[in-house]
């Protein structure tokens, strides 16, 4: 990131605010001065200060896609916790928010407590009414005057519960959401519908840049997740479900493969139901790549695993296993061991009741395949035959027509999400 121009001059300024801040204090600056803190108390330092500062400057849209892009939110929901090990200290992550008005980002730290909540506090009310001072004295016209704006959800959380846990308690859990077509958005948990059949729902307030709240709704769903990489010249997979003793009688699978070849990607859903009868413990099912006539490039599944028994309890986390069964035929690209499989998050539904241009964009990149399709068949059917009476020559030159379509709208796609 440059730090001497643009967004990454901002960060740089409030990371170093924070560290300052931290430094005001008495103790903090003999700990430092003495070389009394670890390499471990450093580490979590500086990951508090970037944090706190990121905090302070990513309100902006702008500021939003450069974070989208960098790849710097794959972390936002504590996933990355687990790298962090400081020496003598427990494993570290970031904390729930101790002050409800003002977001902050606190780490769990035995060894470098020099603050207390209260003082936490009165420190952010300083800093406000600091802010406050600084933006009702600067002028408007000056390039300084253009504040970013403090976002209301960006925020590093603590690892998500497993589904089972899910309460009341997310009430007020800061989320980090990706909308299609849209960017990443923030907001945070503000009601709790227990009784969704495939999950949670959540009403997520956010603010835009204008500091207007809108009401966004969108399902949470438990389930399981597996990622296979078929090579090329393979039909496609076999997978085995596995029921447990807490599994209902009936899911649902739901599987995308996708095309990862030189060839622009294509994505093709399929979806199924196994139902166990009694006493049978696991199913195996088979999952075909389809045949892209010529091309043969390897493809990526991606199969996933509801609970949806009308019997279960609500939200109850899908207990079964998914695992390749002649995973010894081809390599697999698994994203943890077969067996081993948790049950993660996935934003299943969402709607809105206002619908963006870049919205749009994104609903015409799902519909454009099956226009391509029907263009396609239509002229192979009408046109060519009258117009080209050489088969041959005819597809070469459908073939060509569709090639500079895909090119001209996937290049408009492209630009219009950077």
């Amino acid at each position: 990131m440059p730090v001497d121009q643009g967004a990454g001059r901002e960060v740089k300024r409030d990371i170093d605010y924070e560290q300052n801040e931290w430094l005001e204090v008495l103790e903090n600056l003999e700990k430092w001065e003495n070389t009394e803190l670890s390499a471990s108390d450093r580490r979590i330092l500086m990951t508090w200060w970037a944090g706190n500062g990121y905090k302070r400057t990513c309100g902006r849209v702008d500021f939003n896609r450069y974070f989208e892009k960098t790849g710097c939110l794959l972390d936002v929901n504590g996933e990355g916790d687990d790298k962090i090990t400081p020496e003598g200290l427990s494993s570290f992550t970031f904390d729930r928010p101790i002050i409800s008005a003002v977001l902050s980002t606190t780490p769990v730290q035995e060894n470098l407590q020099s603050t207390s909540h209260a003082e936490l506090e009165e420190s952010v009310l300083r800093e406000e009414l600091a802010e406050e001072e600084e933006l009702s004295d600067e002028d408007e016209g000056t390039d300084e005057a253009e504040k970013w704006f403090i976002p209301t959800g960006y925020l590093a959380e603590l690892t998500a519960p497993p589904a089972n846990q899910l309460n009341h308690s997310l009430v007020g859990w800061h989320l980090m959401f990706k909308w299609n077509g849209v960017g990443w958005c923030h907001g945070w948990v503000n009601k709790f519908y227990p009784k969704h059949r495939r999950g949670y729902n959540f009403e997520v307030v956010y603010e835009d840049g204008a500091q207007q709240r809108q009401p966004l709704k969108f399902a949470v769903v438990a389930l399981t997740e597996v990622e296979v990489l078929v090579p090329e010249g393979s039909k496609g997979t076999k997978l085995r479900v596995t029921r447990s003793e807490d599994l209902t009688t009936q899911v649902d699978l739901d599987w995308e493969t996708q095309n990862v070849g030189i060839r622009p990607s294509r994505f093709q859903r399929q979806a199924g139901r196994i139902s166990f009868s009694p006493g049978e413990a696991s199913q195996e099912f088979w999952v075909k790549v389809p045949e892209y006539t010529e091309f043969h490039n390897s493809e990526l599944f991606s199969v996933v695993l509801f609970n949806v028994s009308e019997n279960a309890e609500i939200g109850e986390p899908s207990a079964a296993i998914i695992e390749v069964v002649n995973k010894n035929n081809f390599p697999t690209n698994l994203k943890k061991e077969a067996g081993e499989w948790e049950v993660i998050f996935s934003f299943a539904s969402f709607m809105s009741s206002k619908m963006s241009y870049n919205t749009k964009i994104g609903l015409l990149c799902k519909v454009y395949p099956m226009i391509s399709f029907l263009v396609t068949q239509y002229m192979m059917r009408y046109l060519v035959d009258s117009v080209i009476p050489n088969e041959a020559t005819g597809q070469l030159f459908v073939a060509m027509f569709v090639f500079a379509v895909n090119f001209i709208v996937e290049t408009f796609f492209d630009f219009q999400f950077k």
